[in-house]
């Protein structure tokens, strides 16, 4: 009877002990596709294609679609601040290209194009953002502890059914990626925020299973003109690219920014001056109808109000300011603030005084051709209030912050002192 008592208890021993070494040992876990936390470039764009992919819709043998002949084009993917794309899309694209050809040999990548975007079965967009990076906090991160990191977001676009079959997000950990715009960009005269921006940034954030953007959806065709005419323009092919962007206006929905900004630097590549002139004017036209502001790109040295010293710049600074000044003698029921901005370095009211200056720079040299911009505008400072960057680093990540817009308001928003000099 003791023997027996005695086993029992050791076998309930062993049964307790193998109980509590299966909890303390937990089981292996799949790892998941993408992370919260931020990567390299290269391993953060490799995760986010296989995220994409792994949301393929499956086929009745329980595979996804990469078994069958696939056809697929990217949308550069663009700086959601400044509406660019930017030397590390490019290099983006490729990394997205290599990828997915080591899952199947069956499809195709490529850069959007007006010839491929009328096969392709998805499209892949994307934007680049530097955020603040609180994963894991719970918001309770003092603001000056909060570190910034480049955020990627892109969907995958059945051009069918013109839905979002995929979507993925991912964070970059390299703190300096090349910002450098592409060509096209580089020699814009402004910043290319408006509804086409704004109609990618939204189709690249949708979830998947909804639809896109319509407005997205229904650009597709001119939208890869106009990348296609990009990828000419860094080729310097302008006659071809000049064809391009010619098609691209010639379209009902053609009338954009990006048309009228490409065509005139195609022309002045072309030293079509009379054709530059008019591309440039129907610019203007086009921003103030669409957005309410011209967001130029004058460059100022940094802590300065002077333009920086580069000679081809500072003439083409003289040409805008002219076209400006004329849109303007010609729309005489328009005003309109003068808007500096700077970046986030130094102490709130030093920079805040030295937009200010920025635009009564740019006030003032509008002033003799327009002698009535006194009555019709008023120039003020916003410091780093609306930085759309703020790193502060003073280089050309943050240029955007450094810039001077136009902003039309009704004339009775003036105010009752306007600067003088």
């Amino acid at each position: 009877m003791h023997c027996n008592n005695t086993n029992k208890i050791i076998g309930l021993l062993i049964l307790c002990l193998g109980m509590v070494i299966s909890c303390a040992t937990p089981q292996p876990q799949p790892a998941p596709l993408v992370t919260q936390y931020p990567l390299k470039l290269e391993v953060a764009i490799r995760t986010l294609v296989n995220d994409l992919l792994q949301q393929l819709p499956k086929n009745p043998n329980g595979t996804n679609e990469l078994s069958t002949p696939l056809k697929i084009v990217l949308d550069p993917f663009v700086d959601m601040a400044s509406g660019e794309v930017v030397q590390v899309s490019r290099q983006m694209e490729q990394l997205i290209v290599d990828e997915i050809h080591t899952h199947s040999n069956d499809m195709t990548v490529s850069r959007m194009t007006s010839q491929n975007i009328r096969q392709a079965n998805y499209v892949i967009n994307g934007t680049i953002h530097l955020e603040n990076y609180e994963v894991g906090t719970g918001g309770t991160t003092p603001p000056e502890n909060i570190e910034k990191f480049y955020r990627v977001s892109s969907s995958m676009v059945n051009l069918g059914n013109a839905k979002i079959i995929a979507h993925s997000d991912v964070w970059i950990s390299e703190k300096e990626l090349n910002y450098t715009p592409i060509a096209a960009y580089q020699d814009s005269p402004m910043y290319l925020k408006d509804k086409r921006l704004e109609s990618l940034v939204t189709t690249a954030k949708t979830p998947s299973g909804q639809s896109v953007s319509e407005e997205y959806y229904n650009g597709l065709d001119t939208h890869a003109l106009l990348a296609e005419a990009d990828t000419l323009y860094e080729q310097s092919d302008y006659e071809k690219a000049l064809l391009i962007l010619n098609k691209a206006a010639s379209r009902s929905d053609g009338n954009v920014m990006k048309t009228y900004a490409g065509l005139y630097e195609t022309h002045r590549k072309l030293d079509h001056r009379k054709d530059a002139e008019q591309a440039f004017a129907r610019l203007l036209a086009v921003s103030v109808q669409e957005t309410q502001r011209l967001n130029m790109k004058f460059l100022f040295k940094v802590n300065s109000a002077d333009f920086i010293e580069e000679s081809v710049l500072r003439e083409e600074y003289s040409f805008w300011l002219n076209q400006i000044t004329e849109y303007f003698s010609h729309n005489q029921d328009q005003c309109f603030h003068i808007v500096g901005h700077s970046s986030h370095s130094g102490k709130a009211a030093y920079n805040e005084n030295l937009s200010k200056l920025r635009a009564q720079k740019v006030q003032k040299l509008m002033k003799p051709n327009f002698p009535q911009i006194m009555q019709r505008s008023q120039a003020m400072g916003k410091g780093f209030e609306e930085n759309l960057v703020g790193l502060g680093t003073d280089d050309a990540r943050d240029a955007i912050d450094r810039r001077v817009e136009i902003v039309i308001v009704n004339c009775s928003q003036l105010g009752k002192e306007l600067t003088t000099f």
